[in-house]
């Protein structure tokens, strides 16, 4: 199943940028995320749900062949599962915190 993509315009002049490496955030980083008042939720880019997608496909395959799956791909599915918890709602911070990608 293929959902359409909710397509946002987004300012990132108000992402906040870790340890002042920039000016302002210059894209949106793979992570926990709120939008205004609504629940956190979890942004996976492009070139990291590609990479997580494959991995969860090698790790199914060989499973469903009997096989124990490799390293790596259950190395993937911890991130992704950390990933995934990040966004629970006790994890939220508060305006003063930086933690987030630029």
């Amino acid at each position: 199943m293929t959902r359409k993509i909710q397509k946002l315009t987004v300012d990132l002049s108000q992402i906040p940028c870790p340890f002042n490496l920039y000016e302002q955030a210059e894209r949106v980083e793979t992570g926990p995320v709120q939008f205004n008042e609504d629940w956190p939720g979890v942004f996976i880019r492009g070139d990291n749900a590609g990479w997580l997608a494959l991995c969860l496909e090698q790790y199914m395959t060989a499973i469903e062949k009997g096989e124990k799956p490799g390293a790596f791909d259950e190395a993937a599915l911890k991130e992704l599962l950390f990933l995934l918890r990040g966004s629970h709602i006790s994890n939220t911070i508060d305006d003063n915190d930086t933690d987030v990608g630029c």
